[in-house]
């Protein structure tokens, strides 16, 4: 089997990286900008994971009390996500549907719930 090795040049620095096919420079590059970069992919991965785990359909694994959100829902919170991460929001806080509420900092996504008796 055969691996394919492309070489791809970072838009940051000019350096020409080796490297697969599916592979962004980016990622694999070391100057100061690509490694920011790359720690700020990082985040958004890690935040984007938060979401799926805390909203997505099986959020009921992390809480018997939390309830799925709409489609609608999912994306304006992966919206608030991105620009979060970003730096154009250093906090938000959306209050959805069932009454939760999501908070949204440059490196967390957390859900909470009041239940009211």
């Amino acid at each position: 089997m055969e691996v394919e090795i492309e070489e791809k040049v970072c838009p940051f620095c000019g350096q020409l990286i080796m490297c697969g096919p599916d592979v962004d420079p980016r990622r694999r590059c070391r100057c100061a900008d690509a490694v920011r970069f790359s720690a700020a992919q990082e985040i958004l991965e890690d935040m984007e994971n938060a979401l799926e785990e805390l909203f997505g359909n099986n959020c009921t694994d992390v809480s018997k009390s939390f309830v799925p959100v709409s489609r609608n829902e999912m994306s304006g919170l992966y919206t608030v996500v991105v620009l979060t991460a970003a730096g154009l929001f250093t906090r938000a806080n959306i209050t959805l549907h069932d009454g939760s509420v999501c908070t949204v900092k440059k490196d967390s996504v957390n859900r909470k719930i009041t239940i009211q008796r």
